[in-house]
């Protein structure tokens, strides 16, 4: 594989491109920037709303035991809900978590 087909590849799949889609396109194919430069930029360009994942959960309890799941699965469930609570916190401010009971 050639240099450039890598160097489009790492910019196209990195992590930081998941939500910057577009902004990974125009520096892959319009730019000469290093793989390495690019994922940097990506890393703190904002992530395009248009496309990101979009939560419908807010207020998710991370003491809520998860039935059947392993204790890799349950700590995998606690960090997503973490961070989902961070997003809804940071997209809204005031915004107060509710309590969930089962």
């Amino acid at each position: 594989m050639s240099t450039e087909r890598l160097r489009l590849q790492e910019i196209l799949t990195a992590p930081e491109a998941k939500d910057r889609k577009a902004l990974a396109e125009h520096l892959a194919f319009a730019t000469d920037m290093t793989a390495a430069d690019a994922r940097a930029l990506l890393a703190i360009a904002p992530v395009d709303r248009s496309t990101a994942t979009r939560w419908s959960f807010a207020g998710l309890n991370t003491s809520q035991s998860i039935t059947g799941a392993d204790e890799h699965e349950a700590a995998e469930w606690s960090a997503i809900a973490d961070q989902l609570n961070r997003e809804m916190k940071a997209a809204k401010p005031g915004y107060v978590v509710p309590l969930l009971t089962h």
